[in-house]
């Protein structure tokens, strides 16, 4: 136990003290675990290199990394064209006005202005009904993320104000 305690002394700083003890105690464990006496190495000399594992193991674990990735970034390819990270995104706060617009008279008056293909009308038509793009994508026969794309291009269309 004073090995591990001895170790994980060493990495203090790099994570809470407790936590590290803890995790050299697990080494420990694992090591007696698989100890095997036949090899000729000495039981402190083989646990000392297993706690340590350990420990950089949970070290690499709890650290967080973040990569910063251009949002034009081609994730998937399609027949037609390809999937990019920006495609799936698409702007809340259109949305929310567009839905915040209760009277169905003007939204029809707004809807009918701008130019939309049969596909475009169709799910914009089961959006405003209240549909999810998951649901909106089996009607169509489409995945979510080209129905999301099709609302964020239907929504551009209406702030661009293109008619």
């Amino acid at each position: 136990m004073r090995l591990a305690l001895h170790i994980a002394k060493q990495f203090d700083g790099q994570m809470d003290s407790d936590e590290l003890v803890a995790i050299a105690m697990l080494g420990l464990v694992k090591s007696a675990d698989s100890f095997n006496p036949e090899y000729g190495f000495k039981f402190s000399s083989f646990s000392s290199a297993c706690i340590q594992k350990e420990i950089l193991f949970a070290l690499r674990r709890a650290k967080k990394t973040y990569l910063d990735i251009p949002i034009d970034t081609v994730v998937a390819c399609g027949e037609k064209d390809n999937l990019k990270i920006e495609d799936t995104l698409y702007d809340l706060n259109a949305e929310e006005t567009f839905r915040k617009i209760e009277d169905t008279e003007t939204l029809k008056s707004i809807v009918s202005h701008i130019k939309l293909t049969d596909k475009e009308k169709n799910a914009l038509q089961q959006w405003i009904g209240g549909k999810k793009q998951k649901e909106i994508a089996n009607d169509l026969g489409q995945t979510q993320a080209n129905v999301s794309r099709i609302l964020k291009k239907i929504f551009k269309k209406i702030r661009e104000g293109e008619m």
